[in-house]
């Protein structure tokens, strides 16, 4: 019998068996492991639409995601070091839960004095927990789908079987996501109370990691989600907000902290574009498809390399040469990098109208299992 034939009903699966496999493994992957800021307070926004928008994010842009969470977990870190304070509470403070009298983020060095400090150390790490809307079955669903995701992918290459593009971005998805869960493994999840620190503390203009969308001064556009991407530092009056933004997390030293997060943001885009390439012999519908496929898993591996060798100052390169690669990256390497991320979107959904029959064959898990 032909085993890249599928024959046997029983044998087989179904495009459905596919499709529902890999977007419920997508949905649960980022919505176990996206930990929103505080939402607005007062409410102005639903809680639930602030985490549907950073989930969207999420899925259009994984690394974006992943760097923000590394530098919230340095921040977080940092200020459990020094204040020799729970790693929770240092998320807790960083994602501006603990407020002042008047309800106001403490989010800054100066604000945090003693007697504040004092105050923080007497809320316990249960308290905090509390708040927290952890669900330990969503993050077990998650765990098991993508080892399930996985380990059929695995399957199915070493039995020579074909697999969709869907199957590889889906796998892609679940590499990204687990560094972000693990980054913020220590977040409260879906906090919507804050704290109250009964401490008088006057208010002043803080900094700190803000997305584009979220501010109102001249940047450009272009300037605005380069800030994103390399975690610019961008200033905002607390007293005018009652809430930190969606992608805040304390001010911190650029050079020491932001580097290292962007570098992680590098590294999991090209994880991310490396695990897409896997996918260059597979059969596709038509031959544009195939070079669209290929040609944007090119560009989502190299162009953060580019960027990741001007930015690093371990690599030394000529002042001439780091400014052509420079520009070269941002005003055409960056704009590439955005189509291609939406074709990658894109095609594992148009590639499902036409599958070879290698690609409904289900895997032979019994040729695993030992025989007496």
């Amino acid at each position: 019998m032909d085993t890249n034939t599928c024959t046997d009903i029983d044998k087989c699966r179904t495009l459905y068996d596919i499709m529902w496999t890999c977007l419920t493994t997508i949905f649960v992957c980022i919505w176990v492991s996206v930990h929103p800021n505080m939402p607005p307070q007062p409410e102005k926004i639903s809680p639930s639409w602030c985490r549907l928008m950073m989930m969207l994010v999420a899925l259009i842009a994984p690394e974006i995601m992943v760097a923000f969470a590394a530098r919230q977990w340095f921040s977080a870190k940092r200020f459990s070091k020094e204040h020799k304070i729970s790693l929770t509470h240092g998320f807790f403070y960083s994602m501006g839960g603990f407020v002042d009298t008047e309800g106001y983020p403490i989010i800054d060095e100066e604000q945090v004095t003693p007697l504040v400090l004092a105050a923080m150390k007497a809320v316990s790490e249960a308290d905090i927990e509390d708040k927290s809307k952890r669900d330990a079955l969503a993050k077990l669903l998650a765990v098991t789908q993508i080892l399930r995701v996985v380990a059929q992918s695995l399957a199915r290459w070493n039995q020579h079987l074909a697999i969709t593009s869907l199957e590889i971005a889906t796998v892609a998805y679940a590499v990204v996501t687990t560094f972000m869960w693990f980054f913020w493994m220590s977040k409260p999840l879906d906090t919507e109370t804050t704290i109250q620190i009964a401490v008088e503390n006057p208010h002043s203009t803080q900094g700190g990691t803000v997305a584009w969308f979220h501010t109102k001064d001249s940047w450009n556009a272009m300037d605005r989600f380069l800030g994103m991407l390399l975690g610019y530092s961008q200033s905002f009056d607390t007293r005018n907000l009652k809430n930190v933004p969606a992608f805040f997390s304390p001010p911190q030293d650029w050079q020491r902290v932001a580097r290292t997060a962007f570098r992680f943001e590098c590294a999991v885009a090209i994880a991310f574009g490396a695990i897409h390439c896997v996918a260059w012999n597979t059969k596709f519908p038509s031959m544009a498809e195939k070079w669209m496929w290929c040609l944007s898993a090119v560009v989502v591996t190299v162009v953060p390399v580019a960027l990741l060798v001007v930015w690093d100052p371990y690599i030394p390169l000529p002042d001439w040469l780091a400014t052509a690669i420079w520009y070269l990256a941002v005003f055409a390497g960056v704009p590439l990098y955005v189509v291609a991320r939406l074709f990658l979107l894109g095609l594992p959904f148009t590639t499902l109208r036409s599958l070879e029959p290698a690609v409904l064959v289900n895997v032979r898990w019994e040729i695993y299992i030992p025989h007496l």
